[in-house]
């Protein structure tokens, strides 16, 4: 009977720890990306943990991103109500800090458009550039970045430059702005109360072949 009882209370450990960390991933999982309410989406900024990426490199990257069974895309900005929700929520308050956002000039003929998302294709019908932004300094400069710090060259937080595809001193870039809107194929991701179902699930099942075994 002891011997039993040790091995039932060795599971119910087991399960308890495992219900513990779950529900510590779900948290932290539904804390970040943030949700916009104006528009229902959500929204994440992922920073360069070591090299810094290429604009087409965090295009790619975005688009392979799900949350809450969400598709991510490179941030598309339609509206001074989300830029200013993007700057609110992610801004760093540290010099020299960009993130990339989907928009970009792919003929070099002073025509922007987005990238990504919904609005692929599509011109700007928005926009928030800083200073004397985009002014095409370099002949690449066909990218757009985000002010996520402080003022940098003219270019308030929450503003936007034109930037080549690299990261350098002049296009400080540091991460990329990630856009969640579309519905994927895969399952999304379970919320903290349906895990504290099944572990209580997995306990009542437990608790009922203890009884079982003590009979």
């Amino acid at each position: 009977m002891g011997k039993t009882n040790t091995i039932t209370g060795e599971i119910m450990k087991n399960i308890i720890l495992t219900f513990l960390i779950l529900l510590a991933s779900a948290t932290s999982a539904m804390a970040i990306p943030v949700q916009w309410t104006d528009n229902g989406h959500y929204y994440d900024l992922v920073l360069f943990s070591d090299t810094p990426q290429t604009w087409n490199n965090a295009l790619t990257n975005a688009s392979g991103l799900t949350h809450l069974g969400l598709s991510g895309h490179l941030t598309t900005i339609t509206s001074a109500g989300e830029n200013t929700f993007l700057n609110s929520t992610f801004n760093t308050n540290l010099d020299s800090q960009f993130a990339w956002i989907g928009g970009y000039e792919p003929n070099d003929n002073g025509v922007w458009k987005w990238a990504a998302g919904p609005e692929a294709g599509t011109q700007f019908s928005y926009n928030n550039w800083g200073g004397i932004e985009p002014n095409d300094r370099q002949s690449q400069e066909d990218y757009t970045m985000f002010n996520i710090g402080t003022s940098f060259a003219g270019i308030a937080p929450g503003q936007w430059a034109d930037a080549e595809p690299v990261a350098s001193i002049w296009d400080p870039v540091v991460g990329y702005l990630v856009e969640y809107d579309g519905t994927t194929s895969g399952n999304p991701i379970p919320e903290p109360s349906i895990i504290l179902l099944l572990a209580m699930g997995l306990l009542g099942r437990l608790g009922y072949k203890k009884e079982v075994l003590h009979e």
